[in-house]
């Protein structure tokens, strides 16, 4: 959201306390103008040396500390402006952005209430109002502010698009498309507007779309924040991989300049680097989730007699983020927890519907399950001081519409990171994960400390039912003959390098087949096939799967592939567990970042370390084995099977019993005054 200061006393008499000012006044404000902000600050130092008291120069002085992301200076400036003349609307307007760019959201909006008062006719008070009320997650009420700035003034382009995001939230994606569009109407080069329109597209899967609103804002402002990332995303979301490695050595030359060029989970498809991971998530926390600075928790200690859990997350739903942790839910010791839902997404009926029916266990997990979703991430953190939670758990992070921000007011005495990659932040406390997944030489790459689960940390839900439908080859356009690599990962994941690979695996095993996700994305379909093309290989040897009417279903088709094939450096997770449950062996290789390890985790947690290349070209070797080699294929399916009774992988009530003693170690350091340190969770002794 672009500043709103450039209109603020235009059209307006400036007041000034002396003739002899007004002149050097107005010289300054033309230059302030133009963005020539070191000439205009410089003629405001003047005037105020003359007149300390002079009140435009101190307000347009915080004005240009603001537009130089200076917010606390702009703040203190504001405020002493605002004393000379507290009856001016535009600088209590102004101290409402500037609050807002500070995180002070509510104070921000008593800020510009009280400049309505004054002015209930300026827009850019009304939008500046919007804006406060967004962040407050109030999206009827922004959007009521948005609507009169716009019947005030239709030409307010920030206006229309703040009004786009408040629609977007609201799931109405088609106004919000529409005010997007009346935004870049108003303003033909509004950089914000196209970038806002791509993440709306995006959002819709209308990656085509998006492509054609990033690339317009490329081409206005290459370096505009976390553009870059968006437009390589929305590029590898259809395989369109021209100038990748170009593009990806740019990101990671910026992020390295500290710019904002990329989201945290973006990056986790585009670099392997695990500094550079970190050092993203880090621009990400700091632009957009800095730690209050008054957290809510400060050292008082709880006295229950069982330890109060929550777990927090937008993902209560048919989703993997619920799905893989429901049956830890399920199993926890309610003798030793209180088990509390927080949930700020979206609230399903329980219903025969597959939402509702998820509505139903996921209720029925928990002690107690807080919708939340209206409430600001300051009143959602106030609701989890005021019930006393001892353990909160973020296992949503900084995806699609989490929200991090209710951490940052540090709302309990523990926070822990359940979501795989590093937080960026100083107010989470642990990283759940393993030693495959995080090596103890790599906890460098992580802001938390490590706690250590004895297998792997990575939770799923064993009460998946597999249909017992037989699919045939041919109904799945599948060869009655020949081997069938699988991989059914999101579109986004494949690259050159690893498309590179697994043509070389089918040039090597004559009547091979690739089998991969399709639904839905004909470009990915024509992208992937000329690319095969490129690399020597039949365009038919690419077999596409359409959606399937269950999961139930979609699981028991993996019964037709040899393999499932792992991408890196975003291995599948989910989806490979998905594999595994369904009997499908998985071949990953791994990488120096938490989700280039992950499969290698879940096949040593089912005593398939054989499955996990140390490098590609080990990995090729081994796919090719697995396609040439009699009955080998056959062998690793009947280990699989065999694994799956007893490896710790698939032993949730374990999982489980492990996850509690950590929280339990976690607990008793901070009752005992101590800080969070790494640990391993010694594994149960079987008797």
């Amino acid at each position: 959201m672009a500043p709103k200061f450039w209109n603020v006393t235009k059209g307006k008499q400036v007041s000034t306390n002396t003739k002899k000012s007004l002149a050097r006044l107005n010289e300054a404000f033309v230059l302030h103008q133009q963005g020539l902000l070191e000439q205009a600050k410089e003629i405001y130092d003047g005037i105020l040396k003359d007149d300390p008291r002079h009140f435009d120069a101190l307000h347009l002085l915080g004005v240009i500390a603001h537009q130089k992301k200076d917010h606390r200076v702009a703040l203190v400036l504001i405020d002493k402006a605002i004393k000379i003349n507290p009856t001016h609307a535009a600088a209590h307007s102004n101290r409402g952005n500037v609050l807002i760019k500070l995180h002070h959201f509510n104070e921000a909006l008593k800020s510009l209430n009280l400049a309505l008062s004054l002015d209930s006719n300026d827009p850019n008070i009304h939008t500046n109002r919007g804006d406060a009320f967004l962040k407050l997650n109030s999206c009827e009420a922004a959007l009521a502010s948005y609507d009169m700035a716009i019947k005030l003034n239709p030409y307010i382009a920030e206006a229309h698009t703040n009004r786009a995001a408040a629609l977007m939230r609201l799931k109405r994606y088609e106004e919000g498309l529409t005010s997007y569009d009346k935004a870049i109407n108003v303003k033909p080069d509004f950089t914000v507007a196209y970038v806002n329109q791509g993440n709306a597209r995006l959002e819709l899967k209308q990656y085509e779309a998006a492509i054609t609103s990033y690339e317009r804002a490329f081409e206005l402002e290459p370096l505009s924040d976390y553009l870059l990332g968006m437009l390589m995303h929305a590029r590898m979301s259809l395989c369109c991989w021209d100038s990748l490695p170009s593009l990806a050595s740019q990101l990671t030359d910026n992020v390295l300049n500290n710019l904002k060029v990329v989201t945290p989970f973006i990056s986790l498809s585009i670099t392997d680097a695990l500094f550079v991971q970190r050092k993203v998530t880090e621009i990400w926390v700091a632009d957009k989730l800095p730690a209050i600075g008054h957290p809510m928790w400060s050292g008082q200690r709880y006295e229950h007699k069982k330890i109060r859990l929550a777990y927090v997350s937008c993902d209560f739903k048919v989703h993997p983020a619920a799905l893989n942790n429901i049956g830890i839910c399920e199993r926890h010791d309610r003798d030793k927890f209180e088990l509390i839902a927080i949930s700020y997404g979206p609230v399903y009926p329980q219903d025969s519907t597959p939402e509702g029916l998820m509505r139903t266990r996921l209720v029925n997990a928990f002690d107690r399950f807080l919708d939340v979703g209206d409430r600001s991430d300051e009143q959602i953190a106030h609701l989890m001081r005021e019930l006393e939670i001892d353990i909160a758990v973020d296992i949503s992070g900084t995806m699609g519409t989490a929200r991090q921000g209710i951490f940052a007011h540090r709302p309990a005495p523990v926070q822990v990171n359940l979501y795989g990659y590093t937080s960026g932040s100083t107010y989470m406390d642990y990283i759940v994960s393993d030693r495959v997944v995080i090596p103890p030489e790599s906890q460098w790459g992580y802001t938390e400390k490590v706690a250590y689960m004895p297998d792997s940390w990575f939770p799923n839900d064993t009460t998946r039912q597999i249909s017992a439908r037989q699919f045939s080859k041919e109904e799945m356009g599948l060869p009655q003959q020949g081997v069938v690599y699988c991989s059914f990962n999101n579109a986004y994941k494949i690259n050159p390098h690893t498309f590179d690979v697994w043509m070389r695996i089918l040039r090597q095993v004559p009547g091979s087949v690739l089998w991969l996700q399709g639904a839905g994305q004909v470009k990915v379909k024509e992208n992937l096939r000329r690319e095969a093309q490129a690399r020597g290989v039949d365009a038919d040897r690419l077999v596409f799967a359409n959606k399937l009417e269950s999961m139930a279903q979609h699981l028991a088709r993996h019964r037709l592939a040899d393999v499932f094939l792992d991408t890196l450096p975003f291995n599948a997770q989910t989806t490979a567990v998905d594999a595994l449950w369904a009997g499908l062996p998985v071949l990953t290789c791994v990488g120096e970042s938490a989700f280039s390890r992950v499969a290698a985790s879940l096949l040593k947690a089912l005593g398939l370390e054989e499955m996990v290349s140390q490098d590609w070209q080990a990995y090729e070797a081994h796919a090719v084995r697995i396609g040439l080699e009699d009955g080998y294929a056959k062998s690793l399916k009947e280990r699989l099977e065999s694994a799956k009774k007893e490896a710790p992988l698939f032993d949730i009530a374990r999982l489980t019993r492990n996850m509690e003693k950590g929280y339990e170690q976690m607990h008793q350091r901070v009752q005992q005054g101590l800080d969070a340190q790494a640990f391993e969770v010694e594994p149960r002794v079987r008797i």
